[in-house]
């Protein structure tokens, strides 16, 4: 670690930062997990998300003036394509193997008298034959191509927390990870120039948590925020796409901090929790952010109103709802107004401001002395990722009710069996190899279904570990007998 802190001195900035962080840390930050030691997994987890707002600015902020100007015109597929390239492995491992990063990485554990530093070999040598000869060490192995990607990102998320925004950005531009930005801070004008009503930006910036409204510049963007792709061309999507880079960064850099022996596999539940669809759709229709929607969508007014009644329901899960997507959408997109406005410190801010009552919730949950970490982690994660996560051969999907006769399934209260007579709804489905394990029909053409179905079966199965052995090895049997017919055929 040492050497590679030295061998960064042709990087100014990236050794002065490099040098200043906690020693132990920067080993972590460059050791595998197959090196069976606390690995680099939670500083890539981090990292990660801070290389999506970097390439964020970098695209929004362009120096080129031309860009920012085909930027206005992309479509929000379009711009996650293109920041899916900047940060994709293959691209991120060049970048790594260039600065000759690959040769420090920590990929078998330490063994007295055997393990070689990554670019060097043993050599036997016969002082009677005055010869040498090669010794091949089989657990010397380089890393894979995802690990030394991975190297770049864990880097990034360590920098960051040491450091800030600022200066993870500099260290970024410096190794060619991203593209210099405008010094000013972050800003995108409105696409269309637009008469906003008072009572709109009041009730936007005091969700985002600014009561001062005086400073606000480019109100136009509040607009922007609140209007559906079917009413203009001049809509949310590139807000949004902002925001979730925003949001993504601000709740893990939270679960990071306030949970810091959780494992990576563990700090995505809780992230899952704080900005998933059904989330950030509650706390917009809690905050009343849905009266300002801007729409021609016919069939939006009836799913806000079943939205509604999905909410009130005493002890209706959170999960068990299904919010039409317009409703994350305004919030992710008003968390992009404020960092295009005023910059990445006031973006985080109000992201976390506006997931503060869920944050609330997970404290008090794990605050809550009851029952071991694990169950505190079941009972708050989806339960189709609690199912997922069991066995891979699990498999959930909504399917159409017509699709179903008197085939056995709960529906409502109760089991039963779909009859001829229902004639609309979504049967949610858990099958095993094929099997069905679990059926759970409701009466609309929602989500809804697949939740349900998945929480029953994971109650059932979460009573017997028996159960859950059994499919395992069901599952190794069952893969074995298709790779023998494969061979055969």
């Amino acid at each position: 670690t040492k050497h590679f802190i030295q061998h960064c001195s042709q990087w100014p900035l990236v050794h002065h930062y490099l040098q200043k962080l906690p020693f132990s840390e920067v080993v972590q930050s460059m050791t595998a997990k197959s090196c069976d030691l606390v690995s680099y997994d939670r500083f890539e987890y981090l990292g990660d998300a801070v290389l999506k707002v970097l390439h964020t600015d970098a695209l929004v902020n362009s120096h080129n003036e031309e860009f920012r100007q085909w930027f206005r015109c992309l479509h929000e597929g379009d711009l996650s394509e293109l920041r899916t390239e900047m940060g994709c492995n293959d691209r991120l491992a060049d970048i790594a193997k260039s600065a000759g990063f690959d040769h420090f990485i920590m990929t078998v554990p330490l063994g007295r008298g055997t393990w070689l530093s990554s670019g060097l070999e043993t050599y036997y040598y016969d002082f009677d034959a005055d010869t040498s000869c090669k010794v091949k060490d089989q657990n010397n192995f380089p890393p894979s191509l995802k690990v030394i990607a991975d190297i770049i990102e864990s880097l990034l998320g360590l920098v960051y927390l040491y450091n800030g925004y600022d200066v993870a950005m500099k260290f970024a531009v410096e190794l060619g990870i991203t593209s210099p930005i405008r010094s000013d801070v972050p800003q995108i004008e409105s696409l269309e120039e637009t008469n906003i009503e008072d009572d709109l930006v009041k009730h936007a910036t005091e969700f985002l948590g600014r009561f001062d409204t005086s400073t606000m510049q480019n109100r136009s963007l509040f607009a922007e925020a609140f209007t559906h792709p079917t009413a203009n061309s001049s809509n949310y999507q590139r807000l949004e796409w902002i925001g979730d880079a925003v949001l993504c960064l601000a709740g893990r850099e939270w679960a990071f901090k306030r949970f810091p022996a959780l494992s990576v596999k563990d700090l995505v539940k809780i992230e899952t929790i704080l900005v998933c669809n059904e989330t950030l759709a509650m706390i917009s229709f809690k905050s009343g952010l849905h009266q300002y929607i801007k729409h021609c969508d016919s069939s939006l007014p009836s799913r806000l109103e079943e939205y509604e009644f999905q909410l009130n329901k005493k002890k209706t899960e959170l999960w068990v709802t299904d919010p039409p997507k317009v409703m994350a959408d305004i919030v992710e997109a008003l968390i992009g107004v404020a960092h295009v406005t005023d910059g990445f410190d006031y973006g985080q801010f109000s992201a976390l401001n506006a997931i503060d009552s869920m944050i609330n919730k997970i404290i008090d949950h794990f605050e809550n002395p009851e029952g071991t970490l694990m169950n505190q982690l079941n009972s708050i994660t989806h339960p189709i990722t609690l199912i997922t996560e069991l066995s891979p051969s699990l498999k959930v999907r909504k399917r159409d009710i017509k699709g179903f006769k008197n085939t056995p399934m709960c529906y409502g209260k109760s089991g039963g069996f779909c009859s001829e007579k229902v004639s609309d709804g979504t049967v949610g489905e858990v099958s095993f190899h094929g099997l069905s394990l679990c059926r759970v029909a409701v009466s609309s053409k929602s989500s809804i279904a697949k939740s349900l179905s998945c929480s029953l079966l994971f109650s059932v199965l979460q009573e017997s570990n028996d159960l859950v052995l059994k499919l395992e090895e069901m599952s190794k049997e069952i893969m074995i007998y298709e790779k023998k017919i494969k061979e055969m055929a």
